[in-house]
């Protein structure tokens, strides 16, 4: 990473943060328009008990936001780059937008071992791998049920289900 230079690093990083803000901005704008277009009765919560007070209504009319993440955001990997930094911002962008939205319910789901499969990890030496299958298997409990499961999620590559 230091040996590419700021200019490269900048320019990596950007990318990755300007995507990942508007994906969360466009999260919050569908949420909003939804909102809107409910109606006064979504000025209630379903459940006060849950992590997220939400003045827009019940959790199963709540707008979904989940963000994938890996290892690198919170392990400082050799040669992962602009990626583990951006990492680390993207897990702190989705924790604000948590806390500042009544309207989207912003997760993340980080996936703690290469995923199997995927050719551009290097899995010399015995790495273990999360397949591909239990990642979906994991997305599905938090996009349906939110308030379950804390901001930020890990699965591990031994793990059968989210730790939330």
């Amino acid at each position: 990473m230091l040996d590419r230079g700021l200019a490269k690093f900048d320019e990596d990083y950007d990318s990755y943060l300007r995507g990942h803000f508007t994906a969360c901005a466009i999260s919050q704008s569908l949420a909003t328009e939804r909102s809107k277009a409910a109606g006064p009765s979504s000025d209630r919560s379903a459940d006060p008990s849950t992590d997220r007070s939400s003045a827009a209504g019940p959790a199963s009319t709540r707008f979904v936001h989940l963000a994938l993440n890996g290892v690198a955001s919170i392990e400082a990997l050799a040669g992962s780059g602009a990626i583990s930094v951006f990492g680390a911002a993207q897990k702190m962008l989705i924790e604000v937008a948590a806390t500042e939205s009544t309207t989207v319910d912003f997760r993340e789901l980080r996936i703690m071992a290469p995923i199997g499969g995927d050719d551009r990890n290097d899995l010399t030496g015995g790495v273990d791998t999360v397949p591909l299958a239990e990642v979906a298997e994991a997305l599905i409990p938090i996009l349906h049920s939110p308030e379950r499961f804390t901001v930020s999620t890990e699965i591990h590559a031994d793990a059968e289900r989210p730790e939330g």
